[in-house]
């Protein structure tokens, strides 16, 4: 939080696969004058969705209706997480993308996932290493066929477009070196 306090940032959005434990242990709120919101972020195989501003913990489904659905039901926002992600091979990430746009009800997507973003620009170890010691050179901004995406979804309504981190706490391994 303190790192959001110096760039300027009003709040916080943190989400982790499947749990409110963050929020059950009282984290929310004010931290450094930086507002920290918990949600998670529902994780069945694909099609994963970031539930914000619910105290229910809703379990992945088959049918990401079924979730996008509860989520709204409960009072809380829902977001589709990384549309385009295709995983880091290299590192053992695997591709997470989001593949069924036959759905409504969703109030914003990722339009920008930094580690997949980064992970899309090593192609291999020598690129990798170089990646976990400089990471920003690593870094080109959005995926061009999720803003095209964005952009035809906002023809037919709004939907808001989020960043994220999406590193749960990732560690890598090259050469040895974590």
């Amino acid at each position: 939080m303190k790192t959001a306090k110096e760039v300027g940032l009003d709040f916080v959005i943190g989400t982790d696969h499947d749990t409110i434990q963050p929020k059950l242990d009282g984290l929310e709120g004010y931290h450094n004058g930086v507002l920290l919101i918990c949600g998670y972020e529902i994780t069945p195989e694909i099609n994963h969705y970031l539930a914000i501003g619910t105290d229910k913990l809703i379990p992945p489904s088959d049918n990401p209706q079924d979730y996008i659905d509860d989520v709204r039901e409960s009072g809380g926002l829902g977001v589709i997480a990384h549309p385009h992600h295709i995983g880091i091979k290299r590192f053992g990430v695997d591709a997470f993308p989001w593949n069924d746009w036959s759905v409504n009800g969703y109030d914003a997507m990722s339009i920008w996932d930094l580690v997949n973003d980064w992970g899309e620009n090593i192609n291999g170890y020598v690129s990798g290493l170089q990646g976990l010691i400089n990471p920003a050179g690593y870094i080109s901004g959005p995926n061009p066929k999720t803003l095209h995406l964005w952009d035809e979804l906002n023809r037919e309504r709004l939907v808001a477009g989020i960043g994220e981190l999406d590193n749960h706490n990732t560690h890598f391994k090259v050469f040895g070196i974590t």
